[in-house]
């Protein structure tokens, strides 16, 4: 009976494993497990039995016999088995195996793949914010240097309308148009700025010739600048008005004179009174609220026609002399006021001709950026 038993269970141990020999490692390892305790358990049968007396059991040795030659031969079976198992366990590893190593290095090299496309799409989005950022860095540039190339245009045509107007109308000094610099200033700190100098480079390359430009409107910029400064310190109107003061006031002085003297000679000697009365009275429409506006009217129609008359009629009276040095100092004072405003003219005049030099070689220096497309 007990070896009946033992039977049913290799039996159904055999159908077991077999059954379940396409299964993961765990299984296969199970399988052996179970082949080795079967092949023990067959051993012993075949020991218990070679213990049994044959003389004692005469009816059954055939029988004993039978089974013990079924169990050796079911040991073989089972022994091939195991052997047949095992390697037909290790394809199926190896098939199972297989298949999974091929998803797996699927799945690696989409990583892989998708990594480096996500990198390049990082490194491409990268290199077009730093052709961006270059490009606008140049637009920049270019539009601040069209901006203080403009400004120095309107300075040099500030200075050529101030020369102008002097030249119509050398007793008149005007105020000569001025501007705020910063475009200079924008300029310079753009010039001194490595950002810029690199993204320069990078657009125009760094040739000696590219370079020399780059240099050449630094310092372009930074004499023009220097040069308009040193024009807004010029203090040009200040001296024309200082002399024009002076003048009214020994103006005003010769005036007050003039009346004293008339009316002091109106019963002595009638001929100064009614000449200085008749010169007090022409000039009288000419003044307005009490002042002389026309400088050069107070020199046309009174100084004019009172030193005359007195050159011609009263030298050698009293006073007079005093009254023509007076009016000499007025005279000469009046005299320097378009001979000054000349010489500012001059200054002017030779400022505009450097900075229309200048600013010629700064167009000529920044060809290649204002005519470039961005």
């Amino acid at each position: 009976m007990r070896i009946i038993v033992i039977s049913i269970l290799v039996f159904n141990s055999l159908q077991y494993s077999f059954g379940q020999a396409d299964q993961s490692d765990s299984i296969f390892e199970r399988q052996n497990s179970e082949l080795r305790h079967i092949s023990k358990a067959i051993k012993s049968i075949q020991i218990e039995l070679s213990k049994i007396d044959s003389s004692r059991f005469r009816n059954i040795t055939n029988e004993v016999n039978s089974y013990s030659k079924a169990l050796e031969e079911l040991r073989k079976v089972i022994a091939d088995a195991f052997e047949e198992t095992q390697k037909k366990s290790w394809c199926d590893l190896l098939y199972n195996s297989f298949g999974d190593l091929i998803s797996a290095l699927l799945a690696a090299i989409i990583a892989i793949w998708v990594f480096f496309r996500q990198w390049n799409i990082e490194k491409g989005k990268e290199k077009k914010q730093k052709s961006q950022e270059v490009k606008e860095k140049n637009q920049y540039f270019k539009s601040i240097l069209e901006a203080t190339i403009g400004l120095s245009e309107k300075y040099r045509k500030s200075v050529e309308e101030f020369i102008d107007s002097i030249d119509s109308n050398p007793y008149e000094i005007p105020y000569i148009k001025l501007y705020p610099l910063q475009e200079f200033q924008r300029l310079q700190y753009i010039v001194n700025n490595e950002e810029y100098f690199h993204a320069y480079i990078k657009k125009y390359g760094a040739s000696k010739e590219s370079l020399d430009s780059y240099r050449t409107i630094s310092s372009l910029s930074d004499y023009l600048a220097s040069q308009i400064t040193e024009l807004q310190k010029i203090d040009y109107k200040l001296k024309d008005h200082e002399r024009k003061v002076d003048y009214v006031n020994k103006f005003d002085e010769i005036r007050e004179d003039v009346n004293k003297i008339g009316k002091s000679n109106e019963q002595r000697d009638r001929s100064i009174f009614v000449a200085f009365d008749k010169i007090l009275s022409n000039f009288h429409p000419f003044i307005k609220d009490g002042f002389v506006t026309d400088l050069s009217i107070a020199e046309e129609k009174f100084i004019e026609p009172l030193k005359n008359e007195i050159l011609r009629n009263h030298f050698d009276k009293e006073g007079m002399q005093d009254l023509m040095f007076k009016i000499a100092k007025a005279s000469r004072i009046y005299h320097e006021i378009p001979f000054q405003n000349n010489s500012t003219k001059i200054l002017f005049k030779q400022f505009e001709e450097i900075m229309a030099e200048v600013l010629e070689k700064m167009k000529k220096e920044s060809e290649i950026i204002l005519n470039s497309i961005d």
